[in-house]
């Protein structure tokens, strides 16, 4: 049995005492824990009544708080709760309802049984809270923070490798299993670990896991760009002016539409043909006017770019995660923002150095 199924159940015959979920989860955590631990108390009362509803519903799960309350269980005021809100008929409806569960629930012992069931729950959550921190080595938890590039691949929230942070990275095993190598694991942040073990996660991980791969492995085959930095900061500068004004091509080469497919790919495709319409002159006639080493530096950076896309295309076919990893492999090397690491991909799309004109 689970938190949320005994608030389903217990509910209705405390609904003279607890008009809500938030209420009913109060009486039920409070009374559980010893008088004289104020300061957990006082953490619980400042929690919303949507959280306590959403423990009392599923929508969390109680594994995080359960880890602090199971250290001062104390049952006997849960107890004489239940003894003094539930009687006559409804004890009778009561036993009824939880003898289904368990089968020595009677007259006599229902509460101190009902409480007992809610200190399995409370203790079992504890330890599943306490094992899934630990689960996974540090190593393995390394290697995951690494495929995940530090960033919960089902939220998008930034990881942290310290289990006592908020957003630490937890390890879950996609086969059901305690997570032995990366192969069949997966690093998520805490609050998605808990939907997932809850099963209202609504990812597919397992699907996510092979995206990850793919990344991984085309930022492990593509290697380091060649960026000098004066070059880039040259780049950067210029890129940051204001440019409102579209401007045409200054050189003749194929179009974005021969190169990216704009009913597969359209949000690639704009991005990319926006990034060209308003930058690729402007970089062109800078490029143009380098000499001496910083031409070489160009030189450099344009056949990095070009051996960095062939690498890519032997180990992806999506051209989309080829343009993210070319991306980020510019973002890197130059220490750049990502918005001005695509404006230098796109311009090496357009000046023929990636992608490939579409085969009809």
């Amino acid at each position: 049995m689970t938190f949320s199924d005994l608030c389903r159940l217990i509910h209705p015959f405390l609904k003279g005492r607890c008009k809500s979920k938030a209420e009913l989860f109060d009486l039920l955590i409070l009374n559980s824990i010893k008088s004289d631990n104020e300061g957990l108390r006082e953490e619980i009362a400042h929690m919303s009544a949507k959280q306590k509803r959403n423990l009392c519903n599923g929508v969390y799960s109680i594994s995080k708080i359960a880890e602090k309350i199971y250290p001062y269980l104390d049952m006997s005021d849960l107890i004489e709760i239940f003894k003094t809100e539930i009687r006559g008929y409804a004890l009778d409806d009561f036993v009824g309802v939880f003898s289904c569960y368990n089968e020595k629930v009677t007259k006599d012992n229902f509460a101190k049984e009902v409480s007992n069931m809610m200190r399995k729950i409370i203790l079992d959550n504890s330890a599943l809270f306490r094992s899934a921190q630990l689960e996974g080595t540090v190593s393995l938890r390394s290697e995951l923070f690494q495929e995940d590039e530090g960033i919960c691949p089902a939220c998008g929230c930034s990881l942290d490798m310290d289990s006592s942070k908020e957003n630490a990275i937890v390890v879950i095993g996609l086969d059901g299993l305690s997570p032995k190598g990366t192969l069949k694991s997966i690093g998520l942040c805490r609050k998605c670990a808990e939907k997932y073990r809850n099963g209202s996660l609504g990812k597919d991980l397992v699907k996510i896991k092979s995206s990850l791969e793919e990344n991984n492995n085309l930022r492990k085959q593509t290697g380091s760009i060649e960026i000098n930095e004066k070059l880039m900061s040259a780049i950067d500068c210029l890129l940051r002016q204001e440019n409102d004004t579209k401007v045409n091509l200054s050189m003749q080469s194929l179009k974005i539409s021969q190169k990216v497919d704009q009913k597969e790919n359209f949000a690639l495709y704009a991005k990319i043909k926006m990034n060209v319409s308003s930058y690729f002159s402007m970089l062109y006639d800078m490029f143009g006017k380098l000499d001496g080493e910083e031409k070489r530096s160009y030189e450099f950076l344009s056949a990095s770019i070009k051996i960095a896309f062939l690498k890519a295309e032997k180990n992806s076919k999506s051209i989309e995660s080829i343009f993210n990893c070319l991306v980020n492999q510019v973002s890197n090397a130059a220490e750049c923002e990502k918005s001005i690491a695509e404006i230098i991909v796109s311009y090496f799309i357009q000046s023929c150095e990636v992608f490939h004109e579409i085969s009809k």
